[in-house]
């Protein structure tokens, strides 16, 4: 499970999504779960200014293969916001070890030319724990979001609230409607971005299992 930007994978800020997901998962379908915060994230080392998106991805890629080591059945990646970019461009390099991807209010893009760019700071201060570093704007991918997500051919499932950051659904939307099958897109009526409304959490980790369910 790949958290976001700059949370961990049990704060509680987000009311500790992560963890009441893993929690289910483990008792309804018998399933192990790795929570684990990047570096400069949570309680791992590092400092969050020299984070970047390829870090992570190369993060991501470690700890899949760390797991693939010795672990021989159905591997899956969930992750949430730009832990969604991040997991989605590691199926990419990974798919053949996968057997499916779980998104969360993805992150549709690294480009700050874009609309939905506006969910990180537009100045870097490499000066500030806090803040991203300029390598943060440099340091991407050169495949976008978009080109790996319709690249997979693994199945898909992506969950996104109405009321998410603006151009966040659409954007994604204009990608996903050109991915390969199986895929499926779940829209909530009034989910914003962690999912902060019972109800709509409830619904997401509902989701989230029964589309499990039918792959494990």
């Amino acid at each position: 499970m790949a958290h976001g930007y700059s949370a961990s994978a049990g704060m509680v800020e987000h009311a500790k999504l992560f963890m009441e997901t893993a929690e289910n998962l483990a008792q309804q379908l018998n399933m192990g779960i790795l929570l684990v915060d990047f570096s400069g994230n949570g309680l791992s080392d590092g400092y969050f200014h020299q984070m970047t998106p390829n870090r992570r991805i190369a993060e991501a890629i470690f700890l899949l293969d760390h797991i693939a080591a010795s672990f021989t059945g159905k591997l899956f990646l969930l992750g949430l916001s730009m832990g969604g970019a991040v997991s989605v461009h590691a199926a990419g390099l990974r798919e053949s070890r996968l057997s499916g991807l779980i998104t969360w209010s993805c992150v549709p893009s690294f480009d700050p030319a874009v609309p939905s760019a506006h969910w990180y700071p537009a100045k870097p201060d490499a000066g500030q724990c806090e803040s991203p570093g300029p390598d943060f704007y440099t340091d991407c991918p050169q495949r976008s979001i978009a080109d790996v997500y319709t690249s997979l051919r693994l199945p898909k499932l992506q969950i996104q609230g109405d009321q998410d950051f603006a151009h966040f659904a659409e954007e994604f939307r204009s990608f996903f409607d050109l991915a390969h099958e199986p895929k499926r897109l779940v829209l909530l009526p009034g989910g914003d971005h962690v999912f902060t409304d019972r109800d709509t959490r409830t619904t997401v980790i509902a989701e989230t299992t029964g589309w499990l369910e039918r792959l494990v």
